[in-house]
């Protein structure tokens, strides 16, 4: 991601869905992910793809980044989508949700679906 992104770039948000490999992605960004302030991936109970890690393992790494699953949206039993936020950024009052996909849809697909053009 360092050949792609130059240091001083002005985004503040990360969005990963390479099928498994997101830990990869965020090992690979180097000095890159604490400069974003949230980053929505592709999440896993199991591994849902050959050599793909789990939720826990993300979860485990982004922690460590500073970050915190604040939203989940299951799309199945077995993976779905992660909302992670700078731990700064987090208030007393602000709790991890999740859903399922039995609810209606959450912060993640209303705030990424209008930006893509799906309804």
């Amino acid at each position: 991601m360092d050949d792609v992104l130059p240091a001083d770039h002005p985004y503040n948000g990360l969005l990963l869905d390479v099928q498994g490999f997101e830990l990869e992605v965020m090992k690979g960004a180097g000095d890159l992910l604490p400069c974003f302030d949230y980053i929505i991936c592709e999440i896993n109970r199991v591994p849902t793809y050959k050599g793909s890690t789990k939720v826990s393992e993300i979860d485990n790494a982004l922690e460590a980044a500073g970050y915190r699953r604040m939203e989940t949206y299951w799309m199945s039993r077995n993976w779905g989508d992660g909302l992670y936020m700078k731990q700064k950024f987090i208030t007393p009052d602000m709790q991890p949700r999740e859903f399922d996909n039995k609810r209606k849809r959450g912060f993640i697909k209303r705030l990424v679906y209008p930006l893509i053009g799906k309804s």
